[in-house]
């Protein structure tokens, strides 16, 4: 079975502040699980990007276009703006993170299927959705958050505590 990666990428720094990897279609209930981590803070003391947007940009699959995802943002006051539809230039920003992913992180993992292989892995899968998920955490968090981005020239990690403008915390639950 092929994993589906749900991001939440911050579009000013470029910093991954939330994700989900699962097996199976995208649900409204996994893009609000990317939503949560991003909005909370982690475990991690390097990670330090987190809280409640002003707006989320999503396309229109239909974990972006569910009443749950909708009244999410309703809820925590995110205004939910979609791209328009067959233009995948208003959405370079984060196909840009995945092509990253695609290109330097697969292709060293066990099942990747290079490009064009029509659904032949170079070798046998043999990672855990866990050990996927916590490879993923470390490029993320380690690597791809700290390296200067091509676009900005600055590592996303940076750019994103140093521009001083973070998005409000969640009230606590009460």
């Amino acid at each position: 079975m092929r994993p589906w990666l749900t991001v939440v990428l911050d579009d000013y720094s470029r910093a991954v502040a939330g994700y989900t990897v699962f097996i199976g279609a995208p649900t409204a209930e996994q893009t609000a699980l990317a939503l949560h981590q991003a909005v909370n803070r982690k475990t991690s003391s390097v990670w330090q990007v987190c809280g409640l947007p002003d707006v989320l940009y999503s396309d229109h699959g239909s974990d972006f276009t569910s009443a749950r995802l909708e009244q999410v943002c309703l809820d925590t006051h995110i205004q939910l703006i979609h791209s328009r539809v067959g233009v995948p230039q208003g959405r370079g920003k984060i196909e840009r993170f995945y092509g990253t992913i695609t290109t330097e992180l697969l292709p060293h993992l066990p099942g990747n299927i290079p490009h064009g292989m029509n659904g032949n892995p170079v070798s046998p899968p043999a990672l855990s959705l866990e050990q996927l998920d916590g490879i993923l955490e470390r490029f993320i968090v380690a690597d791809y958050n700290q390296r200067p981005h091509s676009q900005t020239g600055e590592a996303p990690a940076y750019r994103w505590g140093a521009s001083g403008v973070h998005p409000a915390q969640p009230s606590p639950a009460r």
